[in-house]
């Protein structure tokens, strides 16, 4: 007996041994500097994945070491990684040191083909990388990648957990532009990462009811020379390239960029509108062409002026022409006459950036700096467009509106000690909106005009904590917003003067070192955009019209979320549950003229209460990877208007994702998206899906790739919609010319070595450091 009870406590005593701990600080070898979200991988002795982790936002982490662990290797992107082999000793991984990658760039062009996620206190990161389902394609593809993001298919809106209050920022940095025509203009191959904002902090502009979207272009430093040229055509039909070039010598660094995009898209609908207080029923049958072109050219400079100064300056011009040809055909049933309407527009839209950025670093351990900041956005834009009806020209509208926004801002960064620091800055925004409209209708003229302006001054101050396990950053933004627009040389009533605190609260614990939990709190306001108040826009559809409300006040949100990630190294899952208060809502009215033309108005009044849940679980395997999400909202809305017929609201989505690395050169990417039924106050949208697919093949000693891309495989998109109102009740199918083949083919050219400081390139919303 004692023997065999002697033999139970060795087995324990070696299982405890076997089955250690280890913990430890990864940190930069030259200046000791902390680095985040590295990745720990453990293998066994044939080199398989069994475990992993991530290093927390100051570089320590924790992992669990089974008995069949043979290695332990710490990587970080632009560093050499490390490798610790059995037996461990703990002490090795108090504080590890990464040295600088500074291998040839021939040796590193290769993006990863794979999308990867970091999952910070107040945001998620996607490292879009070569992702397959995007070549050749525009943001608006990368952005149909995305799990939490829902583009609605019609009209290229963005939607965030339900709701559309969404800022869609270009390197932290806001857009004159539409949504649509903002993602339509940027290339896929441009784009280094996106992120999805849902918690923003104080640190943040505070315009956005359910968050913020921000995409963040590529950037690279080198010393050396470095090409990319890239190409594609598709059967829709369409093609396009895009260039750029990177040189680093000394102190300065030059990046230049050229990309052209020829674009055609085609589209029907059938509707049957029924007029509740005429009893008239119509059938409408729509068929859309779109055909435009896309040119962008770019260039920055970095001045690398010593070791603690920075000057960067940069210049982006964006041309976008199009023409939108929609012909429609009514068949009445009061008379059983048939109407056919033609719409021409021809639209450019023609937008300049410029910026300019230093940054001041403050010598020592602690890492300190302040940034300086002015950027300007100018966009110009002429939409004339004719009307006929069964031939003869029936209207002609000129309409000119120019849209320029100025940034200046201030930020400090000051760490206190190596677990607290605070974050501190201010911005100045003035926008400044000149819209004309000449309307000739027969002998007829009539000319509008509508200047708008608005100014905000605001200032922020966060204070970051790490305790052990837990992380605290809490802070408050004030803005004072002022603004006001003329009509037709009226003073109407949208002038407003507001000023508001916006408080936001995040906490963060480590539970173990591959089970986090967070929350987050902040509050939020949505200003009408241009769009809102515009009251004079050009005309897409001759059957359906947008009127802006000059006098619409902002609605804001009150925002709550609790987080949990699990990561194994191969098993990751991300859950998230929310709440959303949001009051003074901005509500669509529909209403119906004479010439039986719907009118979508804008009111403000009410409150809703949103809830809902997100789920994101993935499996890595050495050639073969998998993931799934999955989102669902309620919303319970009060709306103080008589014209709405959906109180209780809801939406759901799923999608999977399949990728397999057949080869180290031939890889493919299979992406099934569901959109369950959803309901909006006036709109009800049927379930639709559809599958893509993708191949790619590296070539010409991996410089080289050929990517084939197809989308909506069976033909499957298809959206169904109905309208009720007052007045109207619309039943619409929609199909686009979403079934479409695209082929692209990239090659680099590089000779240098990596550069790994980073060029001061400020975004209005970066986050803290402990993240």
């Amino acid at each position: 007996m004692r023997g065999h009870l002697f033999t139970l406590v060795l087995v324990l005593v070696f299982c405890n041994a076997t089955a250690q701990n280890i913990k430890g600080t990864l940190v930069d070898k030259e200046d000791n500097s902390p680095l985040p979200y590295a990745t720990i991988t453990l293998m066994d002795k044939n080199g398989n994945i069994v475990g992993g982790g991530l290093s927390d936002g100051e570089g320590k982490f924790e992992v669990k070491l089974s008995d069949n662990v043979s290695k332990v290797e710490i990587n970080h992107l632009g560093y050499n990684a490390i490798v610790f082999e059995h037996p461990f000793d703990q002490k090795v991984f108090e504080v590890v040191g990464l040295s600088i990658n500074a291998q040839e760039l021939e040796e590193v062009v290769v993006e990863s083909s794979k999308t990867t996620r970091e999952f910070k206190i107040d945001r998620k990161v996607i490292n879009v990388g070569a992702d397959l389902q995007a070549a050749g394609g525009s943001a608006i593809e990368i952005f149909q990648q995305l799990p939490e993001v829902e583009i609605d298919p019609i009209s290229s809106d963005v939607r965030l957990r339900g709701a559309s209050g969404v800022r869609v920022l270009v390197n932290g940095k806001p857009s004159p532009l539409n949504t649509a025509d903002l993602l339509a203009q940027i290339d896929a191959s441009q784009i280094e990462k996106i992120e999805i904002i849902s918690s923003p902090s104080a640190k943040y502009q505070a315009d956005g009811l359910s968050g913020l979207v921000n995409i963040v272009l590529k950037n690279q430093v080198i010393q050396g020379f470095s090409a990319n040229a890239s190409l594609f055509a598709r059967t829709n039909p369409g093609h396009g390239f895009n260039t750029s070039i990177v040189s680093g010598f000394g102190k300065l660094n030059l990046q230049g960029g050229f990309s052209f995009r020829d674009n055609f898209f085609y589209n029907n609908s059938t509707s049957r509108r029924h007029f509740l207080q005429q009893g008239v029923i119509q059938d409408v049958r729509l068929d859309r062409e779109f055909e435009g072109t896309v040119t962008n050219y770019n260039f920055k400079a970095d001045v690398f002026i010593n070791a603690n100064n920075d000057l960067s300056l940069s210049f982006s011009s964006t041309n976008n022409e199009h023409e939108i040809n929609p012909i429609t055909e009514i068949l009445n049933s009061e008379n059983g006459e048939v109407y056919r309407n033609n719409l021409v527009n021809i639209h450019e839209h023609k937008t300049d950036v410029y910026n300019l950025n230093y940054r001041k670093r403050f010598p020592g351990e602690l890492k300190r700096h302040v940034d300086m900041d002015i950027n300007l956005n100018n966009n110009k834009n002429d939409l004339p467009s004719t009307a006929l009806e069964n031939g003869a020209t029936t209207l002609n509208n000129e309409l000119q509106f120019n849209n320029a926004i100025m940034n200046t801002a201030l930020d400090i960064y000051w760490a206190l000690d190596s677990a607290s620091l605070i974050e501190a800055g201010a911005l100045f925004t003035h926008k400044m909106i000149d819209n004309k409209l000449n309307s000739i209708q027969g002998v007829t003229v009539n000319r509008f005009f509508y200047e708008y302006g608005e100014n905000t001054i605001a200032a922020y101050f966060l204070w970051n904590k790490k305790v052990k396990r837990l992380g605290l950053k809490a802070g408050l933004r004030s803005e004072f917003f002022q603004s006001e627009g003329e009509i037709n040389n009226e003073i109407e009533a949208i002038e407003q003067e507001l000023f508001n605190l916006f408080p936001s609260v995040h906490i963060s614990y480590k539970k173990s070192g591959n089970l986090n939990y967070s929350f987050g709190y902040n509050r939020r306001i949505s200003r009408p955009s241009f769009y809102d108040l515009n009251p004079y826009t050009t005309i897409n559809d001759p059957l359906f019209r947008r009127e802006g409300n000059p006098g619409l006040k902002p609605v804001f949100t009150d925002n709550m979320e609790i987080n949990m990630l699990y990561n194994s190294g191969m098993l990751t899952v991300s859950n998230a549950v929310f709440g959303r208060y949001t009051s003074h809502l901005i509500n669509r009215t529909f209403d119906v003229d004479e010439a039986g033309v719907t009118i979508m108005k804008f009111e403000n009044g009410g409150e809703s209460y949103t809830l809902g849940i997100e789920n994101n679980t993935s499996l890595d395997f050495k050639s073969l990877s998998l993931s799934l999400t999955s989102a669902m909202h309620y919303e319970e809305a009060n709306p103080k208007i008589d014209d709405f017929h959906y109180k209780h609201q809801y939406g759901y989505s799923f999608r999977s994702k399949v990728k397999f690395q057949f080869t180290k050169s031939v890889s493919a990417d299979l992406q099934w998206n569901y959109f369950g039924t959803s309901k909006r106050l006036n709109n009800k949208s049927e379930a639709y899906q559809f599958l893509n697919l993708a191949v790619q093949c590296s070539l010409l000693n991996k410089k080289g790739t050929i990517t084939l891309r197809a989308t909506d495989l069976f033909d499957t998109n298809i959206y169904v919609n109905e309208r009720i109102s007052n007045e109207i009740i619309e039943n619409m199918r929609w199909k686009g010319q979403t079934r479409t083949a695209t082929l692209s083919f990239s090659y680099r050219f590089s000779k240098g070595k990596v550069n790994n400081r980073k060029s001061s390139n400020k975004s209005y919303n970066e986050s803290g450091a402990l993240e």
